[in-house]
């Protein structure tokens, strides 16, 4: 009968019973001695006894109540200021608790995994009622052994509240397994943390100057290594920002491909419709980003700097400097949305060149070939993409530009995996534009550089890159040179941020699930000790 109990060596079980409350325990302690909390010496002189009544881990779905008798005792120290004080069966319950050990690890196991509420519901199905804020206060008191320092660390950002506050997460990457989490991204803080553990001999990053700054104060032997995902997201980021000073090639394409003239996108609408209310606000809200961006150009020309212009204006940096760079207003590209009448658009297209205006008539056609959609959708899509029943021309919808983004993903995606309007956009936008070629060609080559590992190709990469004369990318490729170590180390080194990214990703999952209000302490806890 003694197995029934957390500490059996401590404990003898005298009796059990069940009645509607539940099953009841009824034990002694066996010790004959105890430590003063206080002085810390033994003593045997009993002061007296009483009951000490535990919850436990149900059995069968019926709640356990243990019920043990310990001793007081009188403290043998002269001069110790406790008198008397309880003996304590620490394997059976902690000082003061009123939980075993038993349950209150298993609380402390659905805590970690779930969170306060859903946890608490959880254990009440089983082990009788709780609140969330037991729960949390159990997760957080429960005391972990902390894990070693991985000797490969990897070592990455995440967000509390993006474009915000921002925190740093430490990955083993032979185990798989998050180390700890730091309250910011500062070199600082990552640079005491690396002193305070020793050990680590290849820390894989990105290529952040403070994470840089701070391996090579905190761990100066270690080897870093630059993240080679990061590596190619930079140089699309390159390729982008390229886009955007060129956003007009992007336009005449789109035009060239629809056999339109470039016109105002305030001139799209010429039907002789009066615009919808949709149409209305679209054209007010481009009316106020025009104005802004004239205001940032003026104020940039008078020869403010980009910070003193953003501060004046209330911009972020990120807007004023993409003004800068694009020299002419950037539209905003048509938004790409999936319909499905998108597979019968070739049929409504021809149907529209017949001359057929009557879109309830196109709707009960291509009911007849399977469409499943409502006669307002076809209506919708008539006069979004043909001007309605006052067009004068008739013919496929105009070919919209789409956002640099898109763009640069159409460049440097493999041509197998993009559809026929999107490869013959690429195809006509390099065609048409040398330095939109040159950048794709310089992007490409890096792409196929880091894929393949081929460290050696690195210094004539940079040099081309710098001769090019294409501002963004011979940017690029100065900060490279500045990091040349760590990106060599990249391109032949096995270690990489992809377990760290993955961890990020489990990290944003229990954020999310506590619908992101959890303390840093209860997130850092969830995140390193959760199974």
């Amino acid at each position: 009968m003694a197995s029934i109990v957390p500490d059996p060596a401590n404990v003898t079980v005298e009796k059990v019973t069940s009645d509607d409350s539940g099953v009841v325990i009824q034990a002694r302690s066996r010790q004959t001695e105890a430590r003063c909390p206080r002085c810390g010496k033994l003593s045997r002189r009993r002061h007296s006894r009483y009951i000490r009544t535990l919850r436990d881990a149900a059995w069968g779905g019926q709640p356990v109540t243990i019920k043990v008798l310990v001793g007081k005792y009188f403290c043998e120290t002269a001069g110790c200021p406790r008198w008397v004080f309880s003996e304590q069966l620490p394997k059976l319950a902690a000082r003061y608790g009123r939980r075993t050990t038993r349950l209150a690890e298993r609380i402390d196991d659905f805590g970690l995994s779930f969170g306060g509420n859903p946890a608490a519901r959880m254990i009440a199905k089983t082990d009788g009622k709780v609140s969330r804020h037991s729960v949390l206060r159990n997760v957080r008191r429960s005391a972990r052994a902390a894990k070693p320092t991985p000797k490969k660390l990897g070592v990455d950002d995440f967000a509390f509240r993006k474009g915000r506050r921002y925190g740093t997460i430490l990955v083993d990457l032979e185990k798989g397994e998050v180390v700890d989490l730091l309250p910011d991204r500062t070199k600082e803080t990552l640079a005491t943390w690396l002193k305070e553990h020793p050990g680590a001999r290849v820390v894989a990053r990105d290529r952040a100057p403070s994470y840089a700054g701070a391996v090579s104060e905190g761990a100066p032997n270690a080897k870093q290594v630059a993240d080679r995902w990061h590596l190619l997201d930079n140089a699309g980021d390159a390729l982008e920002r390229v886009l955007i000073r060129r956003y007009g090639s992007l336009k005449k394409t789109a035009a060239l491909l629809s056999g339109a003239k470039v016109e105002n996108r305030t001139e799209e609408k010429g039907s002789g419709s009066a615009p919808s209310k949709a149409e209305r606000d679209r054209l007010a809200r481009r009316e106020r980003r025009l104005n802004r961006f004239q205001e940032v150009m003026e104020r940039i020309q008078k020869g403010m700097g980009q910070r003193a212009v953003a501060r004046e204006l209330g911009l972020s940096r990120a807007t004023v400097a993409k003004y800068a760079r694009s020299g002419e207003f950037p539209e905003r590209a048509a938004r790409m949305s999936r319909s499905g009448l998108d597979p019968y658009r070739e049929y409504i297209a021809r149907r529209w060149a017949d001359g057929c205006r009557n879109a309830s008539a196109i709707w009960r056609e291509i009911k007849e070939k399977g469409y499943p959609g409502g006669k307002v959708s076809v209506i919708q899509y008539c006069r979004l993409s043909f001007g309605g029943r006052k067009s004068a021309e008739a013919g496929p919808p105009p070919v919209k530009p789409p956002s640099a983004r898109s763009a640069m993903w159409q460049l440097i995606r493999p041509l197998k995996k993009l559809d026929a309007d999107e490869a013959a956009f690429r195809k006509t936008l390099i065609e048409n534009d040398s330095v939109i070629a040159s950048a794709t060609q310089l992007v490409l080559r890096f792409q196929r550089m880091v894929k393949q590992r081929r460290r050696k190709d690195l210094a004539q990469w940079l040099d081309d890159a710098g001769k090019s004369g294409i501002p963004e990318l011979a940017g690029f490729a100065k900060g490279l040179e500045a990091d040349r170590v760590a990106v060599e180390n990249g391109l032949s080194c096995k270690w990489s941020n992809g377990q760290t990214e993955g961890q990020v990703n489990r990290l944003k999952m229990i954020k999310r699930q506590m619908y992101g209000r959890a303390n840093f302490d209860l997130l850092r806890l969830r995140v390193i000790h959760a199974d």
